[in-house]
């Protein structure tokens, strides 16, 4: 009788295909047709990341070093131009991972900046509140981020409350190109969450949708 293979590991069922269904005859029971991604799978999308930014780096390291030919083969000198290829190659190279660090740079001092949280005077006495939150994309900045503004609004009167802001960046090119495997990083403000407990935001939205 053939088995499974030994290299195959086992992993329980139990992902739900969707919301039970109360108008059909037989209600389904049991474990669901769509089993949990098994560990090997897990491994093998991080090893084709890994590939990809091996396969990326090689790349650029023979972009590099074709850079580096050429910028010495304008010095005539064995010497002069045995410095200048090496200052050349360090310097293409390194300037693939140019956007990863100015990007980092600048992410980091809009957060300690701009990642605040904003209350109210009279937000205490907000008995009602409707989610007005938003984001966008910024410009002027190397690589991408991604504002986060979660604003909440007195029901009654329509003004703001509550703001609180963060900022999401998938990183450089490398990062995007498959390194961060489809993360991202974020910046909160401290305690951020403090307000959301002492006014009792929960309560307030559900007010305010009645």
């Amino acid at each position: 009788m053939l088995g499974a293979h030994p290299s195959l590991e086992w992993t329980r069922c139990g992902m739900a295909l969707g919301p039970r269904s109360r108008g059909s005859y037989h209600r389904p029971r049991g474990p669901s047709a769509m089993p949990q991604r098994a560990p090997q799978l897990k491994r093998y999308k991080t090893s084709m990341v890994g590939l990809l930014v091996l396969g990326i780096a090689a790349v650029w390291l023979f972009v590099a070093a074709w850079i580096a030919r050429r910028a010495s083969n304008w010095f005539p000198l064995r010497t002069a131009s045995g410095v200048v290829g090496s200052i050349a190659f360090v310097c293409a190279a390194a300037l693939h991972f140019a956007d990863e660090v100015i990007g980092r740079w600048q992410f980091q001092r809009l957060c300690a900046s701009e990642a605040v949280v904003w209350v109210h005077p009279n937000a205490a006495k907000v008995i009602a509140a409707r989610d007005a939150s938003r984001s966008q994309d910024l410009v002027g900045f190397v690589f991408p981020i991604q504002e986060q503004v979660s604003e909440y609004v007195d029901s009654v009167t329509g003004e703001p409350f509550l703001r609180v802001k963060a900022f999401h960046t998938p990183g450089g090119f490398i990062m995007r190109a498959g390194l961060n495997m489809g993360s991202s990083t974020a910046c909160w403000p401290e305690r951020w969450t403090e307000p959301y407990r002492t006014l009792r935001l929960d309560e307030l939205l559900k007010r305010g949708k009645t």
